[in-house]
């Protein structure tokens, strides 16, 4: 690929398009499956334009990294909240946005660490994650057969499934902590990958614990509250990574962040002053495209900064078997 300069506004506005286009594409499939689409078509793009040729070759741990990380906020479930704000009462009105911001900055979060992570960590460090991701991946796809047959044998609804506990996905952060644990004790031997994983999952289980179970903190009743969960994983995720001095990463975490809880209450804003004009169409969608091209500023602005700041990535020669798996994948000729 040659080296060609593209200017700041070219580069906000390309990643604001991609996380827009793609999380308009993502309500199309909704929860976690859709939330990878604009997660990859984003960390493509900065990756592509970044200037960074050492990044170049990595555009295929950028776009999985970038995918998984943004899915996690599939999980949070957020129309509820965005209800309150049309209330009309302002103390919910209030509540709502407050809501919206705490949402916006979880998924924001979640998502600019994973994007930012293959631009921090050596090859090493980033071959590390495989083992234990698809030990929880197998682990994940056991217990998704093991609930559908249950749930059919029990009940056809989802609130009397045996495993509904608030809506949230206890049994998931309970089976990613086992299947890390099983292959370390496999392997007998642990690593940073399989650290980071424990630290997500029991900041999961200590936001559930502490804001549900024992504060009664409960932000969109009936529904889901994941929220909590993910307000543990993303506190654990900080401290992981400033034990391990991965502070370019905090700095993603937070300014992905602050910038999509920004972006949703803004958007939402946005969406009511649109309603108010009396002009017909779907408000709705205007809203999540205009939160997915806010989130994508806040991708550009932290990759901005990453570029000219982390230092080069000087990979060995021959590459491992993750890196032959991406090549192969992003370099075959069309036909």
């Amino acid at each position: 690929m040659p080296s060609t300069r593209v200017s700041s506004a070219r580069f906000f506005l390309a990643a604001a398009l991609a996380l827009s286009i793609g999380w308009g594409i993502r309500g199309n499939f909704g929860h976690e499956f859709g939330a990878m689409i604009p997660g990859a078509l984003t960390a493509l793009t900065v990756v592509i334009l970044s200037n960074r040729a050492d990044w170049w070759p990595r555009a295929g741990w950028f776009s999985f990294f970038g995918a998984l990380g943004w899915s996690f906020g599939g999980s949070i479930s957020y129309m509820q909240v965005i209800g309150y704000t049309h209330s009309g009462h302002s103390g919910s009105v209030l509540y709502g946005f407050a809501g919206l911001f705490v949402i916006g900055f979880l998924w924001a979060a979640m998502g600019g660490a994973g994007t930012a992570l293959p631009a921090v960590l050596n090859r090493e460090a980033l071959a590390e994650f495989f083992p234990p991701l698809l030990a929880v991946f197998a682990a994940w796809l056991l217990q998704d057969v093991f609930e559908s047959w249950v749930v059919s044998i029990d009940s056809d609804f989802r609130q009397q499934s045996p495993f509904y506990w608030y809506d949230t996905d206890w049994l998931a952060a309970l089976t990613a902590i086992v299947a890390v644990l099983l292959l370390a004790g496999l392997r007998r031997r642990w690593d940073r990958a399989s650290s980071l994983i424990l630290w997500m999952a029991l900041g999961w289980w200590t936001g559930f614990v502490l804001f549900v179970l024992v504060l009664g903190w409960r932000m969109t009743p009936p529904r889901g509250d994941n929220w909590a969960g993910c307000t543990g994983m993303v506190v654990g995720m900080i401290l992981y990574f400033a034990r391990q001095g991965w502070r370019p990463l905090v700095f993603a975490t937070l300014t992905s962040g602050f910038v999509g809880g920004f972006g949703f209450a803004t958007a939402t804003l946005f969406k009511l002053i649109e309603v108010k004009s009396g002009l017909q169409t779907n408000w709705h969608s205007v809203l999540e495209q205009t939160y997915g091209f806010i989130n994508g500023l806040g991708v550009a602005l932290t990759f901005w900064f990453l570029k000219s700041r982390t230092p080069r990535l000087e990979e060995e020669c021959t590459p491992g078997w993750t890196q032959r798996i991406f090549s192969s994948l992003i370099s075959t000729p069309p036909g």
